[in-house]
Order: C-alpha cells, then structure tokens, then sequence
C-alpha cells in the first residue's frame, strides 16, 4: 500500500511540464494538457496540494503516460 502526502503545488506542476504538458489557465483550476498522451489534469490553485489529489495525478500519469510510479513518488 502506497502512502501519499501532501506536496507543494510548484513541484508537481514541474513534474508536469517536464513531461510535455502545456498550462490551460482556468477560474479556479488550472488544467494541464498533453498533446502527445491525450491526457488532462486539473488542479486547483492551493500552495499546498492534498494527498487524495496527489493519489489521483500519480495514478492518471502512470496509466496514460507509462511513468514509472516510484519515481513520480520519489520525485514529489
């Protein structure tokens, strides 16, 4: 069972765009798309981003994006 944290909003907004995702500003989410997975992330706007989110983004960027889910939790 993988425990995940809460982690700063800039760091996994890096990881994002080091993986090919472009900024789609929003009103109060931003969304992050990937042309090349055909995938969207939303999030929200906090400094601080909740684990339940962090869950749902690691497990979208495995499925869609084949990384590796030990490095995503590594990295964050």
């Amino acid at each position: 069972m993988t425990i995940y944290k809460a982690v700063k909003l800039r760091k996994l907004v890096a990881v994002l765009l080091s993986h090919g995702f472009v900024v789609i500003e929003g009103s109060n989410h931003t969304k992050y798309y990937c042309n090349e997975h055909q995938a969207t992330i939303i999030l929200p706007r906090h400094k601080n981003v909740s684990p339940g989110v962090v869950k749902n983004t690691t497990n979208l960027l495995v499925k869609t994006c084949g990384l590796n889910e030990q490095y995503l939790l590594k990295v964050l």
